[in-house]
């Protein structure tokens, strides 16, 4: 096999500059003849030299000379094609069919692939032993850039953002919102992950993919018109291929779709917490010229028999008690609202397709009665004297479209002030004092919710990628240099054979 490895690349060129595609379909059949032949005029030979007889002798030489005479012309190039394919065991019968005079060019060109392949099957590859060095974690994050973004937050958004070894940590929404745009600061300083799903696809796939064109010719419009037909050569290496897409490949495939899905993750988080705030922001300012007459308290979190209840806004109006959860869904108006009369809401996608949301209706109820038991039982009210407060859903949008079949109240946040005036007036400016000043003293600190740590996930994981691929990228590079040897022979092979093409030779690496 070690001789094979030092002559193989030298007789592929050879091959690629001598095979004639057009005649050699003819051409291997009288080589082929010729050396059986040949073979077969060593016997008469020695034969002819071994006889005793006059007659015998007579015999062998005149069958010698027939055979003598049956010889075929050669041509040099073929017999040197031919010895090639013999020493290393190409398949000739393929050629046979794909090579012969009269085959339509690409399919000369794919006779090529079938030699490549067979080569690819008798070359011996480096053995796919590269191990990573042990990643510091730790040490990546101390870069300037970083830990400037880090020094400029609260000491309690730092914290976070120096956690690298919890997978989720714990934090209240206010800090949340201030953790993701650290991030996103903290991402747009890390270098670009050198490779792409598109290259891992490429070596997964485990051939070489040429892309060319050939000139079409037509009769159109009274006259002879051309044009390039795109087509494609696929040649399988799995030997080569095999040591590409090693263990050490996976382990770097892995590492960049578990970072891909992360980013999409991470993504998706940023939006939808942006999405949450414009909208409390938006019903907010609904309320600028009512603050003389209301009292708006967002962000409100009660403990009501032992269980937490958390409202987006508490209006304490002369009009009554409005308990307002904010909803920004739909603002892109890819699919609308839908609820139920029994009160359950769906989204309903533009193709009739529809998604489950829950009852958000009764989670707003159950908010409505803790607020009212708090109230109440500060003042000592009992059933007739009950303070009783109003659900209101508002969205923060004037895109999505809602249909409400339900007897909730659902409404835009430009209609939340129409809709609270509308009610009787219940409570004097001394009330609506004593009432704000209840849920104030009994709101207590927002509670944590899990957030993914994407410092971890997105920031970590870029500079291990990074790293790893630099040194993929050395173990590589004996690999990458017989792929595009491949490619630039088959590329010799596709412009001698094709009358026109349209080719970049290291375009698929």
């Amino acid at each position: 096999m070690n001789n094979i490895n030092v002559s193989i690349f030298k007789d592929l060129q050879n091959l690629s500059e001598s095979l004639d595609y057009r005649s050699y379909g003819r051409s291997y059949y009288t080589l082929a003849e010729n050396d059986r032949i040949r073979q077969q005029e060593k016997e008469y030979t020695a034969q002819s030299g071994n006889s005793h007889g006059l007659f015998s002798g007579l015999k062998y030489q005149r069958e010698l000379r027939k055979i003598q005479q049956s010889y075929r012309p050669e041509n040099e190039n073929d017999r040197k094609c031919y010895e090639i394919l013999k020493k290393y065991g190409i398949d000739s019968e393929i050629l046979r069919k794909d090579v012969q005079q009269g085959t339509p060019p690409e399919r000369r060109v794919n006779a090529f692939g079938v030699i490549l392949s067979t080569v690819d099957r008798l070359y011996s590859y480096p053995s796919p032993d590269l191990t990573y060095s042990p990643f510091d974690a730790e040490n990546c994050m101390n870069g300037a850039a970083i830990q400037d973004i880090i020094n400029a937050q609260d000491p309690e958004v730092a914290g976070y953002l120096r956690n690298i070894s919890d997978d989720t940590l714990n934090m209240p929404n206010h800090i949340r919102e201030k953790y993701l745009e650290a991030v996103r600061e903290m991402r747009k300083t890390l270098q670009q992950v050198p490779y792409g799903t598109r290259y891992f696809r490429r070596l997964q796939r485990k051939k070489l993919i040429v892309r060319y064109g050939i000139e079409k010719s037509f009769f159109r419009s009274r006259q002879w018109k051309s044009k390039i037909i795109g087509k494609q050569l696929h040649i399988r290496l799995p030997g080569l291929y095999k040591g590409l897409t090693g263990p050490a490949f996976q382990e770097l495939k892995n590492l960049y779709d578990a970072y891909q899905t992360a980013s999409e993750d991470f993504n998706a988080d940023v939006k939808g917490t942006r999405l949450g705030q414009e909208g409390e922001e938006t019903v907010l300012k609904e309320f600028e010229f009512y603050r003389n007459q209301m009292k708006v308290l967002p962000n409100i979190r009660l403990e009501v028999n032992g269980q937490s209840v958390e409202s987006d806004l508490i209006v304490v109006s002369p009009y009554g008690l409005f308990i307002i959860e904010v909803k920004n869904l739909g603002s892109s108006g890819s699919y609308s609202i839908a609820i139920d009369q029994d009160g359950r809401w769906k989204k309903v996608m533009r193709n009739g397709k529809f998604t489950p949301l829950g009852s958000i209706s009764s989670q707003n109820v159950r908010h409505l009665h803790g607020v009212e038991t708090v109230v109440n039982e500060a003042f000592g009210n009992t059933s007739g004297s009950w303070i009783q407060a109003h659900s209101i859903i508002a969205f923060a949008n004037n895109t999505v479209n809602i249909q409400n079949n339900s007897a909730n109240i659902v409404l835009r946040s430009s209609e939340i002030v129409n809709e609270i005036r509308r009610h009787p007036i219940v409570f004097s400016e001394e009330e609506i004092e004593k009432i704000a000043d209840i849920i104030q003293k009994n709101n207590r600190p927002a509670l944590g919710y899990d957030v993914e740590n994407w410092v971890k996930k997105i920031i970590v994981s870029n500079f291990e990628i990074n790293e790893k691929s630099r040194q993929f990228a050395s173990y590589a590079k004996p690999f990458f240099e017989i792929c595009k040897f491949y490619t630039s022979v088959v590329y010799g092979t596709v412009k001698e054979t094709l009358d026109s093409m349209e080719y970049d030779p290291a375009g698929d690496l």
